[in-house]
């Protein structure tokens, strides 16, 4: 068994470990497919949840400007009904105002502030109420100014006809309440998030996160800002929830502002990702590998409870095992009982062709019958299956002289005939019946107690009116030939006939071919004293003292 498994295990670990290498790398791969795509859809998620907070927050600075108008608008009633200098406020049109805005009402020479929603206002303002143009340049710079992103809303206040004062609106997107909400944001360990407006520029992003400059160095995100607002316009040339690596090495979705113009970027550097990829690819390889281990035990376990029983066959089939019954433990396993089985046909099939060419080996080269081996095997076995059957000994007689005078040729072609004969004979009888030349003029048949009569009185009526044909005419007609004897002397002989001694079992058992030998022998001595055609049927019977009476004569004539 230790030698069938190293020859096997070997070969299926390997099979074994490539199908696993294989499945690691595809489940590896498809790890990551999925492990990607899991945190862009979350990186979405979370764009749009940045979206929604900024959204919030703007509607809160929104409702915070309405106020503060309509506190300016109560303010100028008052003034009014007090009759104090009156200021024609313009009606303010405020429309979407996000962030924190600076309200100042500058009056008189415009250096003094009326109001003011901020304390440290900062900013250019009119000297006086005749610089139109600067208002107009003034006006133009702020909207302008892409690196603030500042928006200037203006409008000059007038009292008796003439320009008192100007009221002026600062928004700063991104400059401060967002700044702050971007600062405190955090996704997972280094996710941040910007702002950008229709046009892809950032107008909002944490003061303090440091990013990846195009170059691919650490840089602040102030000193980048230009190029980085640049590119990030790209978000916006695909669907709004789309997910892309940028060149800076981040993952990045985006997310439109409900009802607004603006945009909630959310990004992830690679940076982050890798080590979380690499956690998930550590992970299944882990995995693999307990598996592979387990796989591995498996294998062994199986291979020893297949080895173990085909080492078993193995040697039942090699040794003297296979003499005697075979074990229990190959019986109980249907594929084993079933090689078994296949063993034994394997078997049977190889002496079948060992008696094939031990049967071609014992034919008769001129009448093509089974020779004397053929003939024993035959008897013994009739004579185990405790049948009834005949036994007919043909003999040709004057065949000798017949080769003498026409020669060994035409000897043989007496000697192909009668096997003709016999053979017709056979098939026209059936019942399994065998036929073997055995030397000679001599020929043996075995048929059934039944047939036996009829075959023998065919046999003769064939012979009889079929071999004269094979004679000279001359010869034919006179009914003799003249020819030597074996020592030489010229005599006359009659033409062919042929002597058949018929031996059965049906008075006395036969137990040998060689009784039936015997049995033959004396019928035939008889038959010889006798002239023409005739076969004589042994009948004697078995007595107690073991001897046997006179055989029978049945005559046939020719």
């Amino acid at each position: 068994m230790a030698s069938l498994q190293r020859r096997i295990l070997p070969i299926l670990s390997l099979v074994v470990l490539i199908a696993l290498f294989l499945m690691a790398s595809i489940s590896v791969v498809t790890t990551l497919s999925a492990f990607q795509h899991q945190m862009e859809q979350e990186l979405v998620l979370e764009a749009r949840r940045l979206a929604l907070t900024v959204s919030d927050s703007a509607d809160d600075q929104e409702r915070k400007m309405r106020r503060l108008l309509h506190v300016l608008s109560e303010q100028e009633e008052r003034a009014n009904r007090k009759n104090a200098p009156r200021l024609g406020f313009d009606k303010a049109q405020i429309q979407s105002l996000w962030g924190h805005a600076n309200l100042k009402i500058l009056v008189g020479d415009g250096k003094r502030i009326l109001w003011s929603t901020h304390k440290r206002s900062s900013g250019l303002f009119l000297p006086d109420t005749r610089k139109v143009r600067d208002l107009d340049r003034f006006h133009y710079f702020f909207q302008r100014d892409s690196q603030s992103g500042r928006i200037l809303d203006s409008c000059a206040v007038l009292a008796k006809g003439l320009t008192v004062g100007k009221r002026f609106y600062y928004f700063y997107p991104g400059l401060s309440h967002f700044q702050r909400t971007l600062r405190d944001y955090h996704y997972l360990h280094s996710g941040y998030g910007w702002l950008v407006d229709e046009n892809g520029r950032m107008i909002a992003y944490p003061e303090k996160q440091r990013i990846l400059s195009p170059q691919g160095l650490l840089a602040d995100a102030r000193e980048g800002e230009r190029e980085i607002a640049k590119r990030t316009g790209v978000v916006f040339q695909i669907p709004p929830m789309a997910n892309f690596l940028t060149k800076e090495g981040r993952i990045i979705a985006a997310e439109p502002l409900p009802q607004r113009s603006w945009s909630a970027v959310v990004a992830l550097p690679c940076s982050e990702f890798s080590p979380m990829a690499r956690l998930v690819v550590r992970n299944t390889g882990i995995l693999f590998a307990v598996i592979a281990l387990l796989a591995m035990l498996l294998l062994v376990q199986a291979v020893g409870s297949v080895c173990r029983p085909v080492e078993t066959l193995i040697e039942y089939l090699k040794g003297e095992k296979k003499r005697m019954a075979p074990p229990e433990s190959l019986l109980r396993d249907p594929e084993l009982s079933r090689l078994l089985l296949v063993r034994d046909h394997y078997d049977h099939l190889i002496q079948e062709n060992l008696e094939l060419k031990q049967a071609d080996a014992d034919v008769n080269p001129i009448t093509g019958l089974f020779g004397n081996i053929a003939l024993q095997k035959e008897l013994f076995r009739r004579m185990d299956e405790n049948t009834q059957f005949a036994v007919g000994v043909v003999d040709i007689d004057n065949f000798a002289s017949y080769n003498a005078k026409y020669g060994f040729q035409k000897g043989d072609g007496v000697l192909r005939h009668t096997a003709l004969i016999l053979r017709n004979l056979s098939k026209e009888f059936g019942n399994g019946g065998f036929l073997a030349h055995t030397g000679g003029d001599n020929f043996v048949f075995i048929t059934t107690l039944e047939k036996v009569d009829s075959f023998c009185g065919e046999l003769i009526r064939l012979f009889d009116a079929q071999i004269p044909l094979l004679y000279d005419e001359e010869d034919r007609k006179r009914g003799f030939i003249v020819s030597k004897d074996r020592r030489g002397s010229i005599h006359t002989f009659d033409l062919m006939s042929v002597s058949i001694a018929v031996v059965t079992n049906e008075h006395r058992p036969i137990i040998h071919p060689l009784q039936v030998a015997q049995i033959a022998g004396e019928l035939t001595n008889y038959l010889k004293k006798l002239q023409g055609s005739h076969y004589f049927k042994d009948r004697r019977r078995e007595e107690r003292e073991g001897t046997t009476g006179p055989a029978q004569e049945i005559p046939q004539t020719s």
